[in-house]
């Protein structure tokens, strides 16, 4: 079994990840609550702010877009 499997874990808040117990948090384990800086600087922000993702494009829209790089402005698309 790896050594890391009996380490203390929570869970982030922020991004909903699972972190474990790092030896710099021993002092402080009670109190940590995020997994990063960055989650901790993001805990204020409301939901819709925090990393926005760019809606998923499916396989028929992709193949509806007009081909891009040399072929398309030498015209030799078929």
């Amino acid at each position: 079994m790896p050594h890391h499997a009996e380490r203390a874990t929570k869970i982030c808040p922020v991004c909903g990840r699972p972190f474990q117990w790092r030896k710099k948090w021993k002092d402080v384990w009670d109190e940590v609550r995020y997994c990063s800086e960055r989650c901790r600087r993001r805990r204020s922000q409301p939901p819709a702010q925090q990393a926005p993702q760019p809606p998923a494009q499916s396989d028929a829209v992709r193949e509806q877009d007009p081909p891009k790089g040399k072929a398309a402005r030498r015209g030799d698309l078929p």
